[in-house]
């Protein structure tokens, strides 16, 4: 297991009235989008399947995104690594936040989808994700083979968070089944196409401390 050291970053006036977000499983992602390899880090809680951070690059620097699907809000921070004799710590500086109103683009583009085992053998299973155009789900818009292998809590969320443009953060798109999603085979045309892959996976203990007052 890997012991991730968590922060107590600029706001130390309000520690001790600090909100604090715990994280226990993270996966790394290879995906495309575009014809283009994109690679994403993100930190989800096991109990929770609607609160991730996630890593990436932003004009050369490193940042991180907590996103809290429930609540609707989005918080952005500047990140720096350091390794000391505890462990390697991660220092957060806070950038801004964001709060999404219900969006109603989901209400009016629904997602009609569903999930079919087409294989089995010992060691994981095929899993045929199928995206329709309408409720009567007769014209697929969009295919996904996925390699699941068993696991002690459902992952699929990383797996949707991570790879899914635009769809990632509609966590009525879900599987129900415990496992976590290790390959991603994009089936909708004729000729396959690698959708996803993961790269590590593991157990943590991460925990964020943040300043609730910026968090408003």
């Amino acid at each position: 297991m890997k012991n991730v050291i968590f922060l107590l970053f600029i706001f130390y006036s309000s520690v001790v009235f600090s909100q604090r977000f715990t994280f226990d499983f993270a996966t790394h992602y290879e995906y495309y989008f575009n014809k283009v390899k994109y690679e994403r880090v993100s930190y989800s809680n096991t109990d929770n399947p609607n609160l991730f951070l996630y890593f990436y690059t932003d004009e050369g620097q490193r940042t991180a995104k907590l996103v809290d699907i429930e609540h609707m809000q989005n918080h952005f921070f500047n990140v720096k690594r350091e390794i000391t004799k505890e462990g390697e710590v991660l220092l957060f500086d806070y950038i801004n936040s964001e709060k999404k109103v219900e969006n109603k683009f989901y209400k009016k583009e629904p997602i009609y989808y569903d999930f079919k085992t087409i294989k089995t053998d010992s060691l994981s299973k095929t899993v045929l994700l199928q995206l329709y155009t309408n409720q009567k789900r007769k014209k697929v818009h969009y295919s996904l083979e996925l390699k699941v292998v068993p696991a002690d809590a459902n992952y699929f969320p990383n797996f949707r968070m991570a790879t899914f443009h635009g769809l990632s953060e509609r966590k009525e798109l879900n599987y129900t089944e415990n496992g976590l999603v290790v390959e991603a085979i994009n089936s909708t045309k004729k000729k396959k196409k690698p959708h996803a892959k993961l790269l590590y996976s593991e157990k943590i203990q991460f925990e964020l401390v943040v300043d609730p007052t910026i968090l408003k």
